[in-house]
C-alpha cells in the first residue's frame, strides 16, 4: 500500500488525518514541521505528500516546505496536497503544491485527490 507523509504542526489536526488514512489503508508518517517532513521524505520516499500551508509553530510554512521539496531532485516528482483552513491556494500551487484542500477536510474531495495522485479505488 501507498505511504503517505503528513507535515502539520498540530499534533491533533495530524493524528485525525493519520486515522482517516489508515482506515483507507495507507502507512502514514508524520512530521511537526516543515523541516522534519522534508528530512522524512527524503528518508522514507513517500508516495503522496499532505502538508498544512501556515504552521505558525515552526519555522517553515508548508509553503516552504513544498518549495524545498519540489526543487530537489531526490523527492521533486512526489505530489503533494496543500491542506489549509486559511491559506493561499494560489500561493501553495506556485510553490509546488499538486492540489488544495480546504479545512475542514471533505472526505469525498481527500479520496478523489488520493486515487487521483495514489491510483488507488
Amino acid at each position: 500500500m501507498p505511504t503517505i507523509l503528513i507535515i502539520d504542526d498540530n499534533h491533533d489536526n495530524a493524528h485525525v488525518l493519520q486515522a482517516t488514512l489508515e482506515v483507507y489503508g495507507f502507512d502514514v508518517y508524520i512530521a511537526y514541521t516543515g523541516e522534519d517532513g522534508y528530512d522524512m521524505a527524503t528518508i522514507h520516499e513517500p508516495d503522496l505528500v499532505i502538508t498544512d500551508l501556515r504552521m505558525p509553530s515552526t519555522t517553515w510554512t508548508g509553503y516552504d516546505t513544498a518549495a524545498k521539496l519540489k526543487s530537489d531532485p531526490a523527492t521533486a516528482n512526489i505530489p503533494i496536497i496543500a491542506l489549509s483552513a486559511a491559506g493561499d491556494p494560489i500561493q501553495a500551487q506556485e510553490s509546488g503544491c499538486d492540489t488544495f484542500l480546504k479545512r475542514p477536510i471533505n472526505q469525498q474531495e481527500l479520496r478523489a485527490a488520493l486515487e487521483h495522485y495514489l491510483h488507488v479505488a
